[in-house]
């Protein structure tokens, strides 16, 4: 074999004996521009496996639909995208959040908050506002204020999105961390 064929996949013809095995792994990803279709299948075809034997004759193997099993992704998505490098104890400072509409249709929806789960920050506004409707799959960004009330390691966490037609809160994917200074 040359250093071509060497960094090829199936190069050339390959031999296997009696129980020899052969595996390989593949990463599928879709075309561009289909990004948000391909969230949405959820079989990616069939897998069809030929080969030929010793005596030249042909083999073939069809598998059925090969199913994908996607991670179950919620209806409106929160993040918290932009914090400051510097958080001040008893300073405001405001945080980006985007909201992101994962259905086809557009979503009235309202910003609210769950003070029990803010132990050390403190949201620096009102709660239950209305944000209008969520374009689907297009970002929203918020600005929040908040209000730190303790030094030391805090977590940014009980901002709420309600969706206003069935009623499911929805709340941010991963709590943020941040570190409060003393002035």
């Amino acid at each position: 074999m040359n250093n071509n064929e060497k960094n090829q996949t199936f190069s050339g013809k390959m031999h296997l004996c009696f129980k020899d095995q052969r595996k390989y792994l593949f990463q599928i990803t879709p075309k561009e521009g289909f990004e948000e279709k391909a969230k949405r299948v959820t079989t990616i075809g069939k897998i069809i496996v030929n080969w030929q034997t010793k005596i030249s004759s042909s083999k073939k193997i069809h598998t059925t639909n090969v199913p994908i099993k996607m991670p179950v992704r919620p209806e409106i998505e929160i993040t918290i995208d932009k914090i400051p490098e510097d958080v001040i104890l008893e300073q405001v400072f405001e945080v980006e959040c985007r909201i992101l509409n994962r259905t086809n249709d557009k979503l009235p929806v309202r910003l609210s908050y769950q003070y029990e789960k803010m132990k050390g920050i403190l949201i620096n506004g009102l709660s239950g506002v209305d944000l209008g409707e969520i374009e689907p799959f297009k970002p929203e960004i918020i600005t929040i204020k908040m209000f730190p009330i303790f030094p030391g390691i805090q977590e940014i966490k009980g901002i709420v999105i309600t969706n206003l037609i069935n009623k499911q809160n929805f709340t941010i994917i991963s709590p943020i961390k941040l570190v409060v200074k003393k002035n």
